[in-house]
């Protein structure tokens, strides 16, 4: 799974960093007629979300005889090793073993090993002191041996907790734009929306998807897609907010889509509609 290695936030606009705080774009919620409950355990939890986040993260890893834990410069060589399994030699140099030392001293690298030790997952991330203080992330990576487990989902929710500890009010990263199971991940697992297209012609960074999603405790698992009901109701005809369907493709109308207002709000995999795979983008009034 390949999410940018760029070390920097993308930046939508002046506005939507500096909006206050209370009132910013990234409190945006998805239309709840295509959304999932979120797990029983979890709901109404409020203030006390991120704790009971961690509690069911680390939960779900003992019963796979696993553990989620901040890593330390001891783990950088494992690390690269586990960042070769997934990454070419280009992706794999965006970030360098000084970068990874930043990231564990300044910011945090998470990981998920098994109780022997060996790491099986990892994930960057880095707090930013804008106005919603940006949790922005990167190297979300799993062991392809440990695939089908929901370990980059609890990974995820894990980094999440721990940002939301510390007060940020955000999540962002950039997404390739031709990447499909990341976009399955981030849109209809995790509950991200997608607000705009990168379209400078900068490696690593152009043609990659400005990904964002609420850390406020009424908003973080509130915006992830039920796919069985959002099919249906795409088949019947009986979805009650503007939207349009785009072809993940077509790079030019996505970028007139998100341009134009519009905010990414799911993913439509292959087989939903028909052979190809679409973006739900749901349009302004």
């Amino acid at each position: 799974m390949h999410t940018s290695t760029a070390t920097l936030p993308p930046t939508q606009s002046a506005s939507s960093l500096h909006t206050s705080p209370s009132r910013g774009p990234w409190r945006y919620q998805k239309p709840a007629q295509i959304c999932a409950a979120p797990p029983l355990a979890l709901r109404d939890r409020g203030p006390a979300l991120a704790d009971a986040l961690l509690r069911c993260v680390h939960a779900r890893l003992a019963r796979l005889g696993l553990v989620a834990r901040n890593a330390s410069l001891r783990d950088i060589p494992a690390i690269e090793s586990l960042v070769a399994t997934r990454y070419d030699d280009v992706l794999r140099k965006e970030t360098s073993p000084f970068d990874s030392y930043r990231f564990v001293l300044l910011g945090n690298v998470n990981v998920i090993s098994t109780r022997a030790g060996e790491l099986v997952a990892c994930l960057y991330e880095v707090g930013y002191d804008d106005p919603a203080r940006t949790s922005f992330f990167l190297r979300l990576i799993v062991d392809p041996r440990f695939e089908g487990l929901g370990l980059a989902k609890n990974i995820s929710w894990y980094s999440s907790a721990l940002a939301m500890r510390r007060g940020s009010l955000v999540r962002r990263a950039l997404i390739d734009r031709e990447n499909i199971k990341s976009h399955a991940l981030h849109l209809n697992r995790l509950g991200f929306s997608y607000t705009s297209l990168v379209d400078e012609p900068l490696e690593g960074v152009g043609d990659h998807l400005v990904a964002e999603h609420s850390l406020d405790a009424s908003r973080l698992l509130a915006n992830a897609i039920d796919e069985p009901r959002l099919h249906a109701r795409l088949r019947a005809g009986t979805l009650d907010f503007p939207h349009r369907v785009l072809r993940i493709e077509d790079a030019r109308a996505i970028q007139h889509a998100l341009r134009d207002g519009g905010r990414i709000i799911a993913l439509l995999r292959p087989g939903a509609l028909d052979e190809h795979a679409h973006f739900l983008c749901a349009s302004p009034r």
